[in-house]
């Protein structure tokens, strides 16, 4: 089991949908997500993943054409204290796009 998800309590989100996908897990009173791996793509063309502490962007990518994209953080992104963390994948050229998000909750 990977050390990153063995800490607090773990989550995922996902979602698949035209041109943008948001997938986002909502804040908790008093807790902090902790983001270990993200991944998405675009059915085709290209796709910018973006991911965010609420509004606020902690991180952002291009994936490749009709493409994958994985990343796993050894050290986690982390959101702030009651707050929702999100990941949008947004295509260029079209297609569905497929957005996920995924870590645990302190």
């Amino acid at each position: 089991m990977d050390i990153r998800q063995t800490h607090g309590s773990p989550f995922n989100a996902t979602k698949s949908a035209a041109a943008a996908a948001t997938a986002s897990v909502s804040g908790i009173v008093g807790q902090i997500h902790y983001i270990t791996d993200i991944s998405g793509g675009a059915e085709s063309g290209t796709a910018n993943v973006i991911v965010q502490n609420g509004a606020t962007i902690i991180w952002e990518d291009v994936s490749p054409v009709g493409a994958s994209y994985n990343k796993s953080f050894q050290v986690p992104l982390t959101g702030s204290a009651d707050g929702t963390v999100s990941i949008t994948v947004v295509g260029v050229g079209g297609g569905l796009m497929k957005a996920n998000i995924s870590g645990y909750t302190l």
